[in-house]
């Protein structure tokens, strides 16, 4: 039996707490109608880019319109998720640009980030992935910090050499436009204890801006770094409730008074909606119109929170109804205006037994039951559960309800146990049995045959055992920083004798996957040599390879970044020289939907010699992907491509076949896919730990992840390979 704690929007199958706002265009309205609205709010949060400024230049009549809400008495805030700059900083951009602001009204991410850690009560050091406007808000709560400013890979400098300083207690990541693999190292090595904080400034993907090129905001670099690390960053940005709770607290605001004004749905508005704040989208910067209705015809009631209550075109059309508009005491208006949105009690919802069994009963025996309401506020205790409906005797509901269970918890049952079984306890007529149950041996090579550029004790010559007795046996890897060639060299130097056309490797599968789609363009590739050298290979032209670092800053970067018109691909590999300039680069080409978008493989982390976290392709594939707001076609494991390219190309039988990893999320995965046996080896990524972990877990892509069969190392199969 298990504890969870989970958010959701309860009884949404049911849609009791289906929350559909109107979606009104404002200008549409009648003059009395807009005044009502005007009259509804004592204090407007606004975001800043896109809504009041591009740049540096405003936004028509964007000044005038909220220095009429502070003449007509309103508290005004100027929220923002770029942590580039300090309050102080933002001030004087106000200033500049004619906004009447103060610095107290002035909420910026990297003063929320310093504000968190100073609420904890934090006494350490901070590895800081972001600019000087984090680090010297920082300072001024007294807080140490490093890692501000430029990391690249030095040449003759082994990276692996990297030592974590001890006084670190904390990750911080904002804005950074000198993102690096150093960096994104560091970062993750440091959040591989969990005793260390994590803060995310905000999860903006990209920054809004005129023209086709894609400029990568925030929320790439901290969901890449999230990725590497395998753990989720604590956002005090929007939509995150953070920055909300810290106005009400420092400025004893009403969140049924608050309007909350956006250009982006999925943070602002979001961040409204999940408040209980009215909101007004304007589409003067990232949300456009064409998804506003595509939202309000969603079932997805993750979409339907994007919307919201009004819309215009740019916070300067308020302004001649400002002009005239003269405040009144609108309670009652107040009132009427939020009528028509959906606030109900969840403790009255659960207190009705028609309601909970209606909920309860559409529930499998195993569902984890939120509960919590984001609009609400709602605090579900021990005193509800304990109503005489809410019972275990009672066979229509599925939660067993206990005296024990406390605010924001309830429990699950399941012992659900996989197979798994260790070889070394098997009977010598069960590994009998199991060697001759295939015919064909799959094998990843880091982690499993070597690490790094060792063998690892035993493999080679298990390796020559199993071919020795009939097995056909594929070097099958997610490894894309070198060609075919260069892995057959390799075998060779580590004392296994292998033949090219046993490697299988994720640089050979693009070229063969371009090839296969009749590509005559050129291919922008974030990657290594050994990409450029399996398209030269089939005549296939591409540029990118190579460092490509920041000159100046990010927005003359931008500017004068000029798109090659024959890029027809993007692919995306490991690449330690990946930087904010490839990543814009990238993101750019692939808005284009013609345009190919192609990621060798998913691992998050490459297998290490020491204890920090060395990233892998998948950390570089994500954060492109997040900018770009588009998934990629992926070759490598687990996706079924790299198998079927073998199948089809050696006639194999999925059913006669092993494969071999020392990762779940990958080697095993792609046997479970494909219907092949599995055997998972404890020498590389995997611990036993995990998979104990794994065999127990109620989640199915958890479950997924265990073997058929596990040992330490692929040496332990000598001796059952002796015999046969």
């Amino acid at each position: 039996m298990f504890r969870v704690f989970k958010t959701c929007h309860l009884f949404k199958q049911n849609k009791i707490f289906t929350r559909r706002m109107a979606a009104v265009n404002l200008k549409s309205l009648s003059e009395d109608k807009i005044y009502e609205f005007l009259n509804s709010f004592d204090t407007v949060l606004t975001d800043c880019d896109g809504v009041l400024w591009m740049d540096m230049t405003p936004i028509e009549n964007s000044p005038e319109v909220m220095n009429k809400f502070h003449d007509h008495g309103r508290q005004t805030f100027y929220i923002t998720n770029n942590s580039t700059k300090t309050r102080e900083e933002f001030l004087a951009k106000c200033s500049k640009l004619n906004f009447h602001a103060t610095k107290n009204n002035i909420l910026c991410t990297s003063y929320l980030a310093a504000c968190y850690l100073q609420d904890l009560g934090f006494k350490k050091k901070v590895y800081v992935v972001g600019s000087e406007g984090v680090s010297k808000e920082l300072e001024q709560v007294g807080i140490d910090h490093c890692g501000v400013g430029p990391d690249t890979i030095k040449p003759g400098v082994p990276y692996k050499t990297f030592e974590r300083d001890p006084d670190v207690g904390a990750v911080i990541v904002g804005f950074d436009e000198h993102f690096s693999y150093p960096k994104l190292l560091k970062a993750a090595s440091y959040l591989s204890d969990e005793n260390v904080h994590f803060v995310g400034t905000n999860t903006d993907e990209r920054f809004p801006m005129d023209g086709n090129i894609v400029v990568p905001g925030t929320g790439s670099l901290v969901r890449c770094v999230e990725t590497c690390a395998e753990r989720k960053a604590v956002i005090v940005g929007k939509p995150d409730t953070y920055i909300s709770k810290a106005i009400i607290k420092r400025f004893n605001i009403n969140p049924k008074r608050t309007l909350m004004i956006g250009d982006r749905c999925n943070t602002d508005i979001l961040l409204g909606t999940r408040c209980g704040f009215q909101t007004l989208l304007v589409l003067s910067g990232v949300t456009s119109l064409t998804e506003v209705n595509t939202w309000k015809q969603s079932n997805s009631q993750d979409e339907l929170d994007l919307l919201p209550d009004y819309y215009v075109d740019k916070l300067g059309d308020l302004l001649p109804y400002l002009e005239k508009f003269k405040p009144t005491n609108a309670s009652a208006t107040m009132l009427k205006f939020f009528s028509k949105s959906l606030r109900v009690s969840m403790a009255h919802m659960l207190a009705n037994k028609e309601n909970y069994e209606r909920f309860a009963t559409q529930r499998s025996n195993n569902s984890l039951l939120a509960v919590t309401y984001s609009l609400s506020y709602i605090r579900i205790d021990s005193k509800l559960c304990n109503q005489s409906h809410v019972t275990s005797a009672n066979p229509s509901i599925i939660v067993p309800i206990r005296p024990d269970i406390t605010e924001y918890e309830f429990l699950f049952t399941g012992n659900h146990t996989m197979a798994a079984s260790n070889l070394k306890s098997l009977s010598e007529e069960e590994l009998k049995r199991f060697v001759n149950s295939f015919d064909v041996v799959l094998s990843d090579c880091d982690g499993v045959l070597w690490v790094e550029n060792e063998p690892i004790p035993g493999s080679p010559e298990v390796v020559r055992r199993l071919k020795l007795i009939g097995k056909k046996f594929f070097y099958v890897t997610n490894n894309n920083t070198k060609t075919r060639a260069e892995f057959l060299e390799k075998c060779e130097k580590l004392q296994y004798q292998a033949k090219l056309e046993e490697m299988m490797c994720t640089s050979y599968l693009v070229a063969a996957y371009l090839k296969e789609k009749k590509f005559n363009k050129k291919v922008y590739i974030v990657g290594k040599e050994a990409i450029g050298k399996e398209l030269n290979a089939v005549g296939i032209e591409y540029i990118g390879l190579g460092p490509d670092p920041l000159v100046g800053d990010s927005l003359g970067m931008i500017e004068n970044f000029n798109p090659d018109p024959d890029v027809g691909a993007v692919v995306v590999g490991f690449d330690d020289q990946i930087s904010y300039p490839k990543i814009a680069k990238a993101a750019t080409y692939v808005q284009n939907p013609d345009v190919h978008f192609i990621g060798t493989n998913c691992d998050n982390q490459r297998p290490s010699p020491n204890s920090n976290i060395f990233p892998g392709s998948g950390c570089m594939l994500r954060v492109i992907e997040a900018a770009a707001n588009r998934k990629a076609v992926l070759l490598g494991k687990p996706e079924p491509y790299i198998s079927q390219t073998i199948i089809s190309k050696y006639g194999l039988n999925p059913e006669r076949t092993l494969m071999i990893g020392d990762k779940g999320d990958t080697d095993i995965l792609l046997g479970k896919r494909c219907g092949f046996k599995t055997l998972l080896v404890l020498s590389g990524v995997t611990s036993l730990k995990d998979l104990e972990k794994w065999k127990r877990s109620e989640d199915k892509e958890e479950r997924d992840l265990v073997p058929d069969y596990y040992t330490d190392k692929l040496s332990d199969l000598l001796p059952m390979l002796s015999n046969s």
